[in-house]
């Protein structure tokens, strides 16, 4: 039988501008890091064997596919995989590794600030709290399920509903989010318990 939830969510101008400001940001930056790191390969001054060891050392079991890369735009097709613009740690490696002394890395340590200051504002507090208050206190028999109905208010465009289905996902615990899905009309969170 499943429990049915919801959590309101108003379109409020800060937090749909911030998030696409956000992504817009992240966007320019993965795109500059990597053309960086693309031009330091192609003159010699970095090798991408050693950032695919520096990787394969760091036996981070969810970064697969390392031995078949063949390029700086392979390893990043891999590396984007485990990136959004939420949670770009993947990526503070790779600036970390091969930018120690280039200024892109002080703008992503910037833009990684920016994000910590965007969810720790209260709007997005509150939500987390309302998604964690539910997932937690339900007292659920085995195998029932339980639908959050996250209703968003306004008008919302397409790329702004597939930037606020990746916060809710980054809000979540990594087990449910896999559970999220945008329908429209809402976004529909459906945790099995």
């Amino acid at each position: 039988t499943p429990f049915n939830q919801e959590v309101n969510v108003p379109s409020e101008d800060a937090v749909v501008t911030q998030l696409k400001q956000l992504h817009r940001s992240y966007t320019s930056l993965a795109t500059d890091i990597h053309k960086k790191i693309e031009e330091l390969v192609e003159t010699g001054k970095l090798c991408l064997n050693d950032i695919l060891l520096y990787f394969k050392k760091a036996k981070l079991k969810s970064v697969t596919g390392l031995n078949e890369v063949s390029s700086v735009d392979g390893f990043f097709e891999i590396i984007d995989q485990h990136n959004d613009f939420l949670d770009c740690e993947f990526l503070e490696m790779v600036a970390e590794k091969c930018l120690a002394t280039d200024n892109l890395l002080t703008q992503l340590y910037e833009y990684m600030r920016s994000i910590r200051k965007f969810k720790s504002a209260t709007q997005i507090k509150n939500l987390k709290d309302n998604l964690r208050h539910i997932t937690t206190t339900h007292n659920i028999t085995d195998n029932a399920n339980l639908i959050v109905t996250v209703k968003l208010q306004d008008e919302w465009g397409e790329i702004t509903l597939d930037l606020v289905e990746k916060l809710i996902k980054n809000l979540l615990h990594k087990h449910y989010a896999k559970l999220v899905e945008v329908r429209f009309g809402s976004v529909c969170v459906m945790l099995l318990i």
